[in-house]
């Protein structure tokens, strides 16, 4: 995702941003093990990234 808006503080800190959506966000990306990083230029710009879950077996019949 990406804006042209006002961009993010000198001071931003996604590890210390005290706002609720971002801080759900990260919660839901760290369940499901995957990484979140931003870049603020131009646009600002998050990106979030998840890989595969290995399970050591899947549970059929399960919805």
């Amino acid at each position: 995702m990406a804006d042209n808006g006002r961009g993010l503080p000198d001071n931003f800190s996604i590890e210390e941003s005290g706002g609720i959506g971002l801080e759900l966000v990260k919660n839901l990306v760290g369940q499901l093990e995957g990484s979140i990083d931003y870049h603020s230029n131009d646009w600002t710009t998050f990106t979030v990234e998840f890989r595969e879950l290995k399970y050591p077996e899947r549970l059929e019949g399960m919805v």
